[in-house]
């Protein structure tokens, strides 16, 4: 007997009843599914936390450096003329820079009126008239080696030529084997190419040199028939410079030198010169204040958005309001600034952020939410410029079994348990993944026995349609018998 179509006997809706059903059956899942979101928007908030947290621990790195209140800065007057740069532990003072002259690269060039092309030069295509370089590309007929280099190197390097390179195929070579001189052509007219030569190395010790045994440079005309450059562009010269004098070089003056590069490190101690341009400056190494306060502002600003983030997380209408945890890491970030170091030697060293300048404030601001701001910053100043191994001491002490660590130290290490891989704040991260597992597996446990329903509900329609259709069969049976 053929199995009836759901409905096709009694006349009913089987489908919109099972769906009806199902939808009842699923219910279950649309109440998780809103859990697992609520719980996703909870570690993002927590993952929120945990960047502010990360910023505010990062803008510590420097405060705990003992390096950032001892750092010194060199300024120019004119960088134009010379700019400056520690790079070591120079010592505080002032210098009279004159710029006499700057170090210069040699550069020279070709010039056809020296050049000696081979007798044959018309068979090549990159020859043109009266023994110019008419293009680069193609082959000029020279054979042979030059040597190439500077005057501080040990050794010159080997180039070697064949009939078929062009210019262009020599330059390459120049670049490849000489790394102290660069070659590349320039274009005098039409079909007038000139090769040019530059040194890479500043000063006399940067003058090149070369070697022709075979002729070839003399062929390309950078050598004259006497061996010297046809052309030079560009001398090579030493920079000339003087300290502390009345703005002249005077060779017999110790304090007029002379050096091979406009880079200078070797002049004054722990700091780097760079020469611009012809000129006088004055060069003032001293403590970097300015960026030692600097320091401390960032990690203020950090320290006040952090508080903020809190506040509008746990506060009222927040994503996390009321939560407990938020308010333990307010208040554990409160206590150490609060805190107060060991005596020094002296009555008038600092112990706490307030005698440094720091404060709460309370303009503009919540004041019980624990702000901070430089209320004095000439204070500041002044601890850093006169004590700063003791402002040091007071925010970045690394503490032992005698010594406690400094306020800025113990908010770090604060930070730290909440910021590690297995803090307080991954914990939380790693509870709201499990949950949401958890979640997961109920909806595919609430799936699968829905599934399950749907399919006996299906068979038992189906059985009923069947019922229904021999129930008919047989009244339309015992319909016929009677009518006999």
């Amino acid at each position: 007997m053929q199995t009836p179509m759901l409905g096709e006997v009694s006349g009913l809706d089987i489908h919109e009843m099972i769906d009806d059903l199902m939808e009842a059956e699923r219910k279950p899942i649309e109440r998780k599914q809103e859990d697992i979101k609520e719980a996703e928007e909870t570690k993002e908030h927590w993952g929120d936390v945990n960047t502010r947290l990360d910023s505010l621990q990062g803008s510590l790195n420097p405060l705990l450096d003992s390096e950032t209140f001892t750092a010194t800065e060199a300024e120019s007057s004119n960088d134009d003329v010379v700019g400056a740069t520690v790079t070591g532990e120079p010592v505080e003072g002032e210098y009279e820079v004159h710029v006499e002259q700057l170090a210069t690269r040699q550069m020279v060039a070709s010039d056809p009126a020296a050049a000696d092309p081979p007798e044959n030069y018309e068979e090549y295509e990159g020859w043109g008239e009266n023994g110019r370089i008419a293009n680069p590309h193609e082959a000029l007929g020279l054979s042979g080696e030059f040597a190439l280099g500077t005057e501080g190197e040990e050794e010159l390097s080997t180039i070697e030529v064949d009939e078929e390179d062009s210019l262009n195929e020599i330059i390459d070579a120049i670049n490849r084997e000489a790394g102290s001189v660069n070659a590349r052509w320039i274009q005098a007219e039409e079909e007038d190419y000139r090769l040019v030569l530059e040194s890479e190395e500043e000063g006399t010790e940067g003058e090149i040199e070369v070697e022709d045994p075979d002729g070839v440079m003399n062929s390309l005309g950078i050598l004259d028939d006497e061996g010297d450059f046809a052309h030079e562009l560009r001398e090579a010269r030493d920079a000339k410079l003087s300290l502390f004098g009345d703005g002249e070089f005077d060779e017999d003056d110790p304090f007029s030198v002379t050096r091979s590069s406009n880079t200078i490190d070797d002049l004054i101690e722990g700091v780097q010169l760079d020469l611009r341009q012809e000129g006088s400056a004055t060069v003032n190494v001293e403590q970097d204040v300015d960026g030692a306060v600097e320091s401390v502002e960032e990690f203020i600003e950090e320290y006040n958005k952090t508080v903020d983030k809190i506040r509008d997380t746990r506060g009222i209408g927040g994503p996390l309001q009321g939560d407990t945890t938020l308010s333990r890491i307010r208040n554990q970030m409160r206590t150490p600034l609060q805190g107060e170091m060991p005596e020094g030697e002296n009555d008038n060293e600092p112990r706490t952020l307030y005698d440094l300048g720091l404060n709460t404030t309370g303009e503009g601001r919540i004041k019980s939410e624990g702000y901070l701001e430089i209320e004095d910053e000439d204070q500041l100043r002044d601890a850093i410029r006169n004590q700063p191994e003791r402002v040091h001491y007071v925010l970045g002490n690394e503490g032992d079994d005698e010594e406690p660590d400094g306020v800025l130290r113990q908010l770090d290490e604060v930070l730290d348990t909440y910021l590690d891989r297995e803090g307080i704040i991954q914990g939380r991260k790693d509870r709201l993944d499990n949950q949401v597992d958890r979640l997961q597996d109920r909806i595919r446990n609430v799936e699968e026995r829905a599934a399950m329903r749907e399919e006996r509900l299906r068979d038992q329609f189906i059985d009923m349609e069947l019922a229904l259709s021999q129930m008919e069969g047989q009244s339309e049976f015992i319909q016929d018998f009677m009518s006999f």
